[in-house]
């Protein structure tokens, strides 16, 4: 290689990567406002306007980047003579808008309504609710979870099951280490997807806000992981289940639907769902945080009858009491980060001053 020639044109080279470089901020800057628009226009109810945005996006995702480029640079349209700058900045704006919108409209969709709600509860007009909030939650909705600023307990629990995917490090369930691949977006491959059902045939998992499918009576809430995937004849799915029902003393809800009960009865029917695939341990991401304090009680009491007859648990809480009789190990996290880790005894009665605070704020309450 000719290291003089490399040296005499790096000025040409450097220009020509500042060049490319704003080129991409400001075509995905671009391309984000466009799709958001594009995304609202999906949304609306004007079939003309809907059909606008429809077409446009078909259009724009099946037309190649160079031919766009070629279109804007060469032949002026509209009568516009556009630079080399420009015309790149605006093709790629015109490409990548569309696949944009569909990922904005996805999480414009998913935003959840009683946010809407108390928005219009405290009077937000509709440009005030739509940046103070719709913008916002959907930006948190859509950007990929390794953009959060740190690892939280509920991660940390998702990552065993691979619900949520690490970024790095390694798991290692009963002693043995969990392989799997990424694709380049970082989600689970196919294979890896279909390869760790074994994990969490292994592994329940009892959630903050219960995942019972409103659609389904208890009796089926339970039923369906063992008919589905364990491959449970029905009659002995059915005999698993009101067992485990029982368990939860449940038994004579077996016919109402989710959303008919309590939280604290829907909540003993997850734990009476996971308790039914048999598995070897059960992951518990607070579950007791979404309900009424008269309902705690309920869903603790089963959870340490569970720990009473041998059933492993990873429980992320705030229950403090509840920790140090049931657990047999304490982790304490903050900002990602293990603060102290030990026995009930080793944990609860240290002198660290930041453990000392949050035990003495959490009595207080």
């Amino acid at each position: 290689m000719d290291w003089n020639m490399v040296l005499n044109n790096m000025p040409l080279y450097l220009e020509g990567a500042w060049t490319s470089l704003s080129i991409s901020v400001m075509a995905i800057i671009g391309s984000t406002i466009v799709g958001y628009f594009i995304a609202i226009l999906r949304l609306s109810s004007n079939k003309i306007l809907n059909g606008i945005a429809g077409v446009y996006v078909w259009i724009a995702r099946g037309t190649p980047l160079m031919l766009i480029l070629f279109w804007l640079y060469y032949t002026t349209p509209f009568g516009l003579t556009l630079d080399a700058f420009t015309a790149g900045m605006v093709a790629m704006i015109i490409n990548s808008a569309p696949f944009k919108s569909e990922i904005i409209r996805g999480g414009l969709v998913a935003v959840d309504k009683k946010q809407l709600e108390a928005a219009d509860a405290v009077g937000m007009n509709p440009i005030q609710k739509t940046f103070r909030i719709t913008i916002p939650a959907t930006i948190r909705l859509i950007l990929p979870s390794y953009m959060s600023n740190c690892v939280s307990k509920s991660t940390l629990l998702r990552c065993i099951n691979l619900l949520e995917v690490p970024t790095s490090g390694e798991i290692f369930v009963d002693g043995y280490p969990l392989r799997y691949k990424k694709n380049k977006l970082g989600n689970l491959t196919l294979g890896s997807k279909m390869e760790i059902t074994w994990l969490r045939k292994k592994i329940g998992m009892v959630f903050q806000q219960f995942n019972l499918w409103p659609n389904k009576k208890f009796l089926q809430n339970i039923t369906e992981g063992l008919i589905v995937v364990l491959k449970v004849p029905k009659n002995k799915a059915e005999k698993i289940a009101i067992e485990k029902l029982k368990l939860v003393g449940l038994e004579n809800k077996i016919n109402e639907y989710p959303n008919n009960l309590s939280g604290g009865q829907q909540q003993r029917v997850a734990i009476a769902r996971a308790l039914a695939m048999d598995p070897d341990m059960i992951l518990f991401d607070e579950p007791t945080s979404a309900l009424d304090p008269e309902l705690v009680k309920e869903v603790l009491d089963t959870m340490i009858r569970l720990a009473k007859n041998g059933m492993t648990m990873i429980v992320v809480t705030h229950e403090m009491n509840f920790a140090r009789y049931v657990s047999n190990r304490v982790i304490f996290m903050e900002d990602g980060r293990i603060v102290m880790d030990g026995t009930p005894d080793e944990v609860f009665e240290c002198d660290n001053p930041r453990l000392q605070k949050f035990f003495h704020s959490v009595n207080k309450v």
